[in-house]
């Protein structure tokens, strides 16, 4: 069960910004239903280091050189040559 780090309810009680470290498939609604709440709209800001900012729904922007570097040593892959550091199974 992922527990929050911190839980902010508007004074409605219509909506949350809830911060994980770990967000599995759908635990933040089951969450929410385990205290009757039913969630309609649920909206992931920021994973890990990269946050969505100011970016608007169904746009995107390219990475910058640290968050490529960042990203490609979280999976353990080295960046310059990107060269994937982990076996390979072969049937």
């Amino acid at each position: 069960i992922v527990k929050p780090i911190s839980l902010t309810m508007s004074e409605d009680h219509l909506t949350a910004k809830i911060v994980v470290q770990e967000g599995k498939y759908h635990e933040i609604k089951r969450i929410f239903r385990r205290r009757g709440y039913i969630v309609t709209k649920l909206k992931r800001i920021r994973l890990g280091f990269l946050s969505l900012g100011d970016l608007e729904v169904g746009s995107y922007r390219f990475l910058d050189k640290n968050e490529e570097k960042s990203l490609y040593e979280l999976v353990d892959m080295t960046y310059g040559n990107r060269i994937i550091n982990q076996s390979v199974n072969k049937k």
